[in-house]
């Protein structure tokens, strides 16, 4: 049975564990124990002759364990106990944890990580640590997989927050912990997926930022500013090792080319984006000295291009799998197949903060619509409603998986979470509108009826209740 429900997908897989793996330990354990021990014994007992091997071992034990031995244990004993024991005692509960069937000391190990993480002032230890270990090719998961927690939980916090609050607590929190796995992930050596994944990251928050410098700009006041030109300068470190975009050619030529799902597009549109907060920005994409307002009206226009060529593209396949016609090819979507959910994820992402700052929320629930009716179409690709026809292309067609990973997972509790407050600001508006026309009646003979509220009313309330209870208005 094929289950399609998103809850299944999100609950964590059971871990199995390897057959052998405690006895594969044990016997690990007793191969390096061996390993030391049966030198010992030689030197110990003299039953090695002086040459050979034999000399070579015989020279570590008196140039090598004697001075450390002599320099940190005896001319020290018995204050020499002090450092000696403590080591061999973490040796013990080492040996102790590598042996047993679960980790005794993952919990602590989580424990402190996570505070560590919590703590701005430890960010630049963790990053200069977790390179050197990336250099010597030793993976710092663990790190890793606590970071990207707490900055789950943080932009959670930041999502449920309405636009026209400004919590300084809960802002700064996603911002330095999105910051810090960010620079986790990009650290060199990097794949082009790693730098995908801190766009969508950087994207997430930046649209959070931005309308709050218009909803709460009183609250937030220049802190507030300040923040959000600091997070716009952030996208340099990402872009630039993906794309190079600082040679002029290269930048020119992404501008001219059409908006779609490949990096090089994306990344010209998020450019686009922080220019808006970051006058050097400004200065790359656009030129030197482009006043605010012409920045405005070129990214809207640039996004604008972009998030209709992307839908475009996603109706018209949705279109031709419903008529049982051959997919749509088109170098619109070049992404390496394990990129496409970072695409996916960045070009929804676009389209809902061009409905923000263009104020039209139509756009964003658009491009919420195109991505659900065509993951319907794909979800039922197997069922044939017209025999006569052509059947549906199956699960093997590649560009069929392309298009399945493209909006796999979309859109996501938050996304509707933000699409619910741009059209409860809309409905507002209108209903203000609306009582003070002459055509409203609170009766039933106007235009404009008491039931009209209700009806707008009931469409924010879908949307919220889509995001779910996590994000629901309180």
């Amino acid at each position: 049975m094929n289950f399609n429900s998103p809850l299944l997908k999100a609950m964590p897989q059971q871990v199995k564990r390897r057959p052998g793996r405690t006895l594969l330990r044990v016997l690990t354990v007793l191969f390096w124990v061996a390993l030391i021990a049966v030198p010992i014994a030689l030197v110990t007992f003299h039953t090695l002759p002086n040459t050979g091997v034999g000399h070579t071992l015989y020279w570590v034990h008196d140039h090598i364990f004697l001075p450390i031995k002599g320099y940190t244990y005896t001319l020290f004993f018995p204050l020499g106990l002090v450092f000696w024991g403590p080591v061999l005692f973490m040796i013990i509960l080492w040996v102790v944890s590598y042996l047993s069937p679960n980790p005794i000391f993952k919990g602590l190990q989580i424990y402190l990580t996570r505070k560590a993480v919590q703590r701005r002032l430890f960010h630049p230890l963790l990053v200069k640590t977790s390179g050197k270990l990336k250099k010597w090719r030793m993976r710092s998961e663990l790190l890793k997989e606590v970071t990207a927690e707490q900055r789950k939980k943080a932009f959670n916090r930041l999502s449920a927050l309405p636009l026209t609050e400004v919590d300084r607590g809960t802002i700064t929190s996603a911002v330095r912990l999105t910051q810090l796995y960010n620079r986790l992930i990009t650290l060199p050596p990097s794949r082009p997926g790693d730098h995908l994944e801190a766009a969508v990251y950087w994207e997430e928050i930046y649209m959070r930022l931005r309308p709050r410098l218009l909803n709460g700009a009183s609250a937030g006041g220049e802190w507030l500013e300040r923040l959000t030109v600091e997070w716009a300068a952030c996208i340099d470190g990402i872009i630039v090792p993906l794309l190079q975009y600082k040679t002029h050619q290269r930048l020119e030529a992404a501008k001219e080319k059409k908006g779609g799902f490949d990096t090089l597009t994306l990344a010209v549109d998020l450019l686009y984006l922080a220019s808006l907060k970051n006058n050097e920005m400004a200065g790359y994409i656009l030129g030197p000295k482009i006043p605010l307002e012409k920045r405005k009206k070129v990214t809207a226009r640039r996004l604008a291009a972009s998030t209709a060529s992307r839908r475009s593209f996603l109706d018209r396949n949705r279109s031709r799998l419903e008529s049982r016609s051959p997919l749509l090819r088109s170098d619109i979507l070049t992404a390496h197949p394990a990129d496409l959910p970072f695409t996916g994820r960045l070009s929804l992402l676009i389209a809902l903060d061009l409905a923000a700052f263009s104020g039209s929320p139509g756009i964003g629930l658009g491009f919420l619509e195109s991505i659900e009716t065509l993951d319907f179409v794909l979800h039922l690709r197997h069922l044939d409603f017209q025999p006569s026809k052509e059947k549906l292309p199956t699960g093997q067609d590649p560009y069929h998986q392309k298009l399945k990973g493209l909006i796999n997972g979309l859109p996501r509790p938050a996304d509707y979470r933000f699409c619910a407050e741009q059209v409860e600001v809309e409905t507002n508006k209108r209903k203000e509108i609306w009582q003070q026309s002459q055509q409203f009646s609170p009766g039933k003979k106007g235009l404009i009826r008491p039931g009209d509220f209700q009806l707008a009313d009931t469409r924010v309330r879908a949307l919220y209740h889509a995001a779910g209870p996590e994000f629901d208005k309180k």
